[in-house]
């Protein structure tokens, strides 16, 4: 994966007026998998992005209320484009990851908002201040391939994504508590009969496969 931010200064929703934007871009082509066609965002690109967005505000990674420089007047708009250069299966973690390790990388001028001008100037500089953009606490994305009762894949491969009949995704804090979780049906396998621990087995896996990202 490849990830870029940018930001741009714009004005915020009349109905949102403390509020930024957080605009996530996640590209498939033919270049990661055949499977991908050339053109506009697929489905699996736009849930994907909405999913990533959904996870990045409700974990409170990123605040949208820090975006505001002046309330109903301007607002940081931060776009986060995730370009997928090769696709083996597992795509949600390879995401998240990818969207987070940038987020923690970017920095964002320091501005304020002068009444006299009416217009956006930095606080101070030059040379700006820039501080960094995300808030909360890191996360760390994990997925498994639900192939029967009995059988769960860990980070599973496409061929194994594909044949299982049900995906469950799990983004977990530092501190291993649940910030997002999905269960989807494959939609040309049958669903197997949910196993009651299902959840507990899955975070066992997790605790005796560490990785050197979720340090």
């Amino acid at each position: 994966m490849l990830s870029a931010i940018k930001f741009e200064i714009a004005t915020p929703e009349t109905a949102k007026p403390n509020q930024g934007f957080l605009v996530p871009n996640i590209e498939l082509g033919p270049m990661c998998c055949p499977k991908y066609r050339p053109g506009p965002p697929n489905q699996e690109s736009q849930v994907l992005a909405s999913r990533l967005k959904d996870i990045l505000i409700t974990s409170e990674l990123v605040s949208l209320a820090s975006l505001v420089i002046e309330p109903a007047k301007y607002v940081w708009v931060l776009y986060m484009d995730v370009v997928c250069l090769s696709n083996d299966g597992n795509l949600f973690d390879a995401i998240v990851t990818s969207a987070i390790s940038a987020l923690n990388a970017a920095r964002i001028p320091r501005v304020t908002f002068d009444p006299e001008r009416q217009q956006v100037v930095l606080a101070s500089g030059p040379p700006a201040e820039l501080v960094p953009v995300t808030r909360g606490p890191s996360l760390s994305a994990h997925t498994f391939a639900i192939m029967d009762d009995e059988t769960i894949l860990y980070d599973p491969s496409l061929f194994e994504e594909d044949m299982g009949p049900a995906t469950l995704h799990l983004v977990l804090d530092p501190h291993r508590h649940i910030s997002h979780l999905s269960f989807l049906p494959s939609p040309t396998g049958s669903l197997p009969s949910l196993m009651p621990n299902l959840l507990d087995a899955c975070l066992r896996i997790i605790d005796s496969n560490p990785r050197s990202s979720d340090a």
